[in-house]
């Protein structure tokens, strides 16, 4: 399909986007309250631009790993007592976005984007900003588009006429499209990629805890089974809860799920909802590590080495804070060790850079409060140390929180969308420079999903 100009592009008619957020399927009444936090500023005014500060570095609990055969019924062990807390430093930027597009002629790779007026997928060439539209209707019930650990390829599906489900794999920025048909029955989506080979599918219409690995050059599957048992005492499998299905590391040694647990016991008129996380060995296979969090929650993410996975839950409430959106984020290793980075930020809203010592994840927010700022954090992992950048919009916009940063190739830039206040639609994709802080925009009317070099 040939490309199409920038005009043409940012004409596109503006209505309600197929997917707006990677929201959590919890229940009608907590996604409703979930966009309407969305559309709030966080509450803290940030420091001066480029200050550096020493502060206390988020804490490294102390946890033992038990090892439980995969028949036995597991209570969660909760969130690991915390360990020693050692000092870091974290340096602050403030910005103002450039409301008028950037030159992107010295930045590589090529951004795939979503145009909500077409429900296509786009892919945006950096250097000579052309626009090219991909085949595939973009249906919206949740489908995601995944980039390879190598940023060398993406893929993402589309549903045929026969309601059949077809797989995109694009490579060399997109300039070579490949499908390939899912002869079975259901709802596949793409969960992830396990290395620039293989990526993973799940049925959203099924809970048997199975998901298939697919070749991305021929198209050929294979079926993995759960090493977990379906259900426990400690509940079923959250399989239905928005991307928290079972993810496999690089070397598909080890496995994240989640459960539901205690959800109909809780009082009404709320009903929230509560995670059992359950890491698990494959081979064994036995039950490494547990950790159980409140409704709001975010899937687990493993780096492109496949030995940590980031994860974001928020602490039990009771009833629920609808007005607070704070999640832990925890890294954890395959060896059970739990890493606490932050005590607040937005569930779901992190992604890992390229060489996988860095993460990037959005500050969440307490209480009722707001500002004009918005607050993206950036861990490094290696340096024991922190950058936020607080990003002021205007009244009228909402950055897209729950949507990960997109880390560019090289890990010098991140992309991210803003919404507008009613959540109709995407308003503009800007991209952040990490070493300077300066935020400038991409384009308008688009949705970032992916950067590939």
């Amino acid at each position: 399909m040939g490309p199409f100009t920038h005009a043409q592009h940012l004409h596109l008619p503006r209505c309600a986007p197929c997917r707006p957020v990677r929201s959590r399927c919890q229940s009608i009444l907590l996604v409703g309250f979930s966009l309407l936090a969305a559309s709030c500023q966080p509450s803290a005014t940030p420091p001066t631009l480029g200050s550096p500060a020493t502060v206390a570095l988020p804490p490294t609990p102390a946890h033992t790993p038990t090892a439980h055969a995969a028949t036995e019924t597991v209570r969660p062990v909760g969130t690991p007592t915390p360990g020693v807390t050692p000092t870091s430093t974290v340096e602050y930027f403030s910005a103002e976005p450039l409301a008028k597009p950037m030159n992107t002629t010295e930045l590589g790779g090529t951004i795939v984007l979503t145009g909500p007026g077409r429900f296509r997928h786009f892919l945006y060439h950096l250097r000579t900003r052309e626009i090219t539209e991909l085949p595939g209707t973009y249906l919206g019930f949740g489908e995601p588009l995944e980039v390879s650990p190598a940023r060398t390829a993406f893929a993402y599906t589309e549903m045929t006429a026969l309601r059949t489900i077809r797989v995109y794999v694009g490579r060399d920025e997109g300039r070579r499209l490949t499908p390939h048909l899912i002869p079975d029955e259901g709802r596949w989506i793409v969960l992830g990629w396990l290395d620039d080979d293989y990526l993973t599918l799940a049925d959203v219409e099924r809970s048997d805890g199975s998901i298939k690995v697919m070749n991305s050059i021929d198209g050929s599957l294979t079926r993995i089974g759960p090493p977990f048992p379906l259900s426990t005492e400690n509940g079923p499998l959250a399989w239905i809860a928005g991307e928290i299905y079972a993810r496999y590391n690089r070397a598909r040694s080890h496995v994240v799920t989640a459960r539901w647990i205690d959800n109909q016991a809780d009082v009404e008129p709320f009903v929230p909802m509560r995670y059992t996380y359950e890491l698990w060995d494959a081979y064994t296979p036995r039950l490494l590590w547990t950790a159980s969090g409140g409704g709001f929650s975010g899937p687990p993410v493993w780096n492109a080495s496949g030995d940590n996975f980031v994860v974001a839950y928020p602490p039990y409430r009771n009833p629920p804070d609808f007005y607070s959106m704070c999640a832990e984020v925890h890294v954890v290793s395959v060896a059970a060790a739990d890493r606490l980075l932050d005590d607040c930020s937005w569930p779901g809203g992190y992604s890992w850079s390229p060489d996988g010592t860095r993460i990037a994840a959005w500050r969440g927010e307490q209480g009722e409060r707001r500002s004009e700022y918005i607050q993206l954090q950036v861990f490094d992992l290696a340096q024991s140390s922190i950058r936020r950048y607080a990003i002021r919009f205007d009244k009228y916009a909402a950055v897209n929180r729950p949507q990960p940063p997109v880390w560019s190739p090289d890990g010098l830039y991140l992309a991210f969308s803003e919404m507008d206040e009613s959540l109709v639609g995407p308003l503009r994709s800007w991209i952040l420079d990490l070493e300077t802080g300066e935020v400038q925009m991409l384009m308008s009317g688009t949705l970032v999903e992916g950067w590939v070099q």
